[in-house]
């Protein structure tokens, strides 16, 4: 799922090449579309698309926590795992917030833990990024309840 077209057709393309049982869609995060099915062993995978979202996440989580996925891996800049005491860090939180990338997204996925609603399986910061940045810190979870 992704909201580009061009990155739609690249996925329906590798799968076709190497006929993996893939499809790519187009989605839009900040409305989702309710008609749109997940099936049962998919997972939700999200490489820098929520950062996007400046911080209009809630859509979308409601949309996968009514979908229920197997899995859901995101692999995104995040705020909250930032040191402020440390220069490094303290530098990307201010160009984090200067883009306006999403904020507190992870702190929403551990309250919906402590709610039991879902439960997070890893949370890695690789310690990766540009010079600004760390752009891919893994987070994986599962919603608790299946079939919905």
């Amino acid at each position: 799922m992704d909201f580009v077209t061009s990155s739609v057709n690249l996925v329906n393309k590798i799968g076709e090449v190497y006929g993996w049982k893939i499809t790519g869609h187009f989605f839009d995060m900040l409305s989702p579309d309710e008609n749109f099915k997940i099936g049962d062993n998919s997972a939700i995978f999200t490489i820098g698309a929520v950062e996007q979202l400046a911080s209009n996440f809630e859509a979308f989580l409601q949309f996968l926590l009514k979908r229920s996925p197997r899995l859901c891996i995101h692999v995104e800049p995040t705020i909250e795992l930032y040191a402020v005491n440390n220069l490094v860090d303290y530098l990307a939180i201010k160009f984090h917030k200067k883009r306006g990338y999403t904020e507190n997204y992870l702190t929403r996925l551990r309250k919906l833990e402590a709610q039991n609603e879902i439960e997070i399986l890893k949370i890695k910061r690789l310690f990766f990024g540009s010079l600004y940045m760390e752009g891919y810190t893994c987070v994986i979870w599962k919603p608790k309840r299946r079939g919905v």
